[in-house]
């Protein structure tokens, strides 16, 4: 005997329209086999034959469907170690930007401190860039920096010179180093490796003569 999922005409158009644009896999396949089963009214087991669901899936399906509706029908639950992480995700990534771990290791040994929780490596990386955290070289900043003498020398050195510029009083150029002086330009090779069985090795000249060589860049052209 066929039996019908009774379903109103929105809960219909939405049901069609989520299945193939709601972005879990997982729950489109769940919305597909509930739209299967409330337009034909076909049994279960045809239905689960259709879209590839297992009978006592789709059975679930049904009743949360019926008892939670399309909320409900949406929710993922992942194995017992990622939802317990992402129980505790607000206060790890409090913790982790108040004070960001320098490893994976360190990570970990915070996470087992904070809630208790104990997870592999693989498993923290993974919710570290599922929630947003980076791997990342840290900058610097000059310790005795004065904000108001930089603002106060924008304004009173720096916009004057670049109007000067742009009226054409003057020539306006930013300069720097092309390669930090203590370096420059040597005239060596730098040696990089090969994947050979035996070494390999190139000619090079005999002095170590050094240029250094400034870079200049107009403001106004």
């Amino acid at each position: 005997m066929l039996t019908k999922l009774e379903l109103s005409p929105g809960e219909l158009n939405k049901l069609n329209y989520e299945r193939y644009h709601y972005p879990s896999a997982i729950v489109q396949k769940r919305l597909h086999s509930l739209y299967i089963k409330a337009i034909t009214g076909y049994t279960n087991q045809v239905v689960c034959q259709i879209s590839g669901a297992h009978p006592n899936s789709f059975t679930q399906w049904i009743t949360i469907y019926k008892e939670q509706g399309f909320d409900g029908l949406c929710r993922v639950y992942h194995r017992c170690d990622q939802s317990l992480l992402e129980n505790e995700a607000v206060s790890i990534k409090e913790l982790f930007t108040q004070q960001p771990p320098r490893s994976i290791d360190e990570a970990i040994i915070k996470i087992k401190e904070m809630s208790g929780i104990e997870r592999s490596r693989t498993r923290v990386r993974a919710f570290m860039k599922r929630h947003q955290f980076r791997f990342l070289k840290t900058g610097h900043i000059p310790s005795k920096v004065n904000t108001t003498a930089q603002k106060n020398w924008v304004e009173e050195t720096l916009k004057p010179a670049i109007e000067a510029a742009q009226n054409g009083e003057i020539y306006f150029l930013f300069m720097d180093a092309a390669l930090p002086i203590a370096i420059g330009f040597i005239l060596q090779p730098f040696l990089c490796c090969l994947w050979c069985i035996k070494r390999v090795f190139i000619k090079a000249s005999a002095g170590r003569n050094r240029i250094n060589v400034l870079g200049a860049v107009n403001a106004i052209t």
